[in-house]
């Protein structure tokens, strides 16, 4: 209830102020610096000094799982693994090697994921001194387009895949993977989950990956993020200036969006696993994702949504 009350008070104080409406759109920050360049890349930058003297970093890549055909699963995650294992500026390992030695942690401070939709990287906190600026930018160009995809680490990286998708193999992932269909009602989500097929990555060619590169890590699905103790236009000049070099794909495919079916009656699913020993009960609710939370009436829902 506490959360309840104090969203009703925020509400509450703003309708003293002013007269609030569901379809008025909400206030931009204009503490954050928005770009898009000729190619197709859209760039956020913000200063804060929350952390002194360091910098994060992302690039956010609208692909993911649900992209893959049937032969494909796991490639989406596949990529990810890659853009660790060899790029254009610093092949082999030499990113985690670079940033390593100034105390980056992989998988804290130099991390990634793969979902249904989406693939993100993110170096957090890094330095702003020794040229890491730089550094760090260098390596966000590389993972937009200059992967190397060599065979020797593609065969390499198939035995880290397939000891992850091991490590995962149990009950409580069986009961997820046997609540897929439900949960997203028989569409193409159900049969994506992003660890992917064994039996593709096993053996899927080296062209396949690199066509799934090619094909969907391009300049107009890619968004780059700059937050932290920075100069705004000095770092808005840099990516100007290293990211407009990125070629644009001139014939691509559509970044097409899978819906899931309405249904008119209670959907449900039961599963039973020998390694769960406890009985539990799970309610969802569905609701359509909005693109954009631009008006009062989508901060609303989304609210609603997150409330427990």
């Amino acid at each position: 209830m506490k959360r309840v009350f104090i969203l009703f008070i925020l509400f509450a104080c703003k309708s003293i102020a002013q007269r609030v409406t569901y379809s008025d759109y909400l206030p931009v920050d204009t503490s954050i610096k928005k770009g898009n360049l000729t190619n197709g890349i859209t760039y956020y930058i913000k200063n804060t000094d929350v952390v002194k003297d360091a910098v994060s970093y992302y690039i956010i890549q609208n692909v993911g799982s649900i992209l893959e055909n049937d032969n494909q699963q796991g490639l989406a995650h596949f990529l990810e693994h890659m853009a660790f294992n060899g790029t254009e500026s610093f092949p082999g390992k030499g990113i985690l090697n670079t940033l390593q030695k100034h105390r980056a942690v992989f998988g804290k401070d130099i991390n990634a994921y793969t979902s249904f939709d989406e693939t993100v990287y993110n170096l957090n906190n890094i330095p702003t001194k020794d040229g890491l600026i730089d550094t760090c930018l260098t390596v966000l160009k590389d993972w937009s387009n200059y992967l190397l995809l060599t065979d020797e680490e593609i065969d390499s990286e198939r035995g880290v895949i397939k000891e992850e998708w091991r490590t995962r193999q149990n009950g409580s992932m069986r009961l997820f993977e046997t609540s897929l269909p439900i949960t997203f009602n028989h569409s193409k989500y159900a049969s994506r989950m992003p660890i992917g097929l064994m039996s593709v990555v096993e053996s899927f060619d080296y062209k396949s990956l690199r066509d799934f590169y090619h094909d969907w890590y391009r300049t107009d699905l890619q968004a780059f993020v700059i937050i932290g103790d920075i100069n705004v236009a000095e770092i808005e000049q840099k990516i100007i200036e290293k990211f407009s070099k990125i070629p644009a794909v001139k014939t691509s495919k559509e970044r097409f969006v899978v819906n899931i079916p309405e249904n008119d009656t209670m959907l449900y699913s039961l599963g039973m696993d020998p390694e769960i020993s406890s009985a539990s009960i799970n309610f969802g609710i569905r609701h359509k994702k909005s693109l954009e939370t631009e008006t009062v009436a989508d901060l609303n829902q989304n609210s609603k949504k997150s409330l427990k």
